[in-house]
């Protein structure tokens, strides 16, 4: 019959809802995000590998999706752990080239640059800190302001900055690294930025993403 029809129409809905509250959609969101950069970081080390991009356009996407997946991991990471490859298994999502270059950090292109000199090393510590950089201002752009979002991944700037050879004090961007990390320091944990020190730490990571950048050259 057709209230039959109906009923059963409605228990099919039901069985393919993932949410049923707001706060349910936007765990799924977030979960849904990462795992589409997920697939794309793992279709461009699939392109890469078959040397379908070249060099540049390889390491200017690659660097783009590790920051973008460590802004998308660090919004579900009370969720779903530290572990990726977890998180990938319970998803059935077949990324393992993806997983990998997550673990390294850096784009494929690095490994092909002579071996384990001082030069190369200092290479592979700034590009990393150029992602950080780029994941910090992603977080802000997230609107977080929370101090267990945004501390953490400026303290690892703090440690990768302190190691570069031409690492000075003095440089603008280790100033503005240390100026945040005593502003967090006295930050309670589930203390918060404001508005106004939200905007003040956007306006500020940017100019020090680019003084940053120009050091280097």
């Amino acid at each position: 019959s057709i209230p039959l029809q109906r009923r059963m129409d409605s228990d099919r809905q039901q069985e393919v809802r993932l949410y049923s509250t707001p706060a349910e959609r936007e765990r799924m969101e977030k979960k849904a995000n990462l795992y589409a950069i997920l697939r794309a970081l793992d279709f461009l080390e699939m392109a890469f590998s078959r040397n379908i991009l070249v060099d540049a356009e390889y390491e200017t996407e690659c660097q783009r999706l590790l920051s973008q997946q460590k802004t998308a991991h660090d919004a579900v990471r009370a969720e779903i752990g530290d572990n990726l490859e977890d998180f990938a298994r319970d998803y059935e999502l077949n990324c393992q080239s993806a997983l990998q270059r997550i673990k390294a950090g850096v784009p494929g292109t690095a490994k092909f640059q002579p071996g384990p000199t001082v030069d190369s090393n200092a290479a592979l510590i700034a590009a990393s800190c150029a992602v950080l950089f780029v994941t910090i201002l992603d977080t802000l752009s997230l609107n977080s302001k929370a101090k267990d979002m945004i501390f953490p991944l400026l303290t690892d700037l703090h440690a990768s900055t302190r190691r570069l050879p031409s690492y000075s004090v003095t440089a603008p961007y280790a100033q503005y690294v240390q100026k945040w990390m005593d502003i967090f320091d006295r930050m309670q944990v589930h203390e918060e930025l404001s508005e106004d020190r939200q905007r003040e730490m956007v306006f500020e990571t940017e100019l020090a993403h680019k003084a940053f950048m120009e050091s280097l050259r």
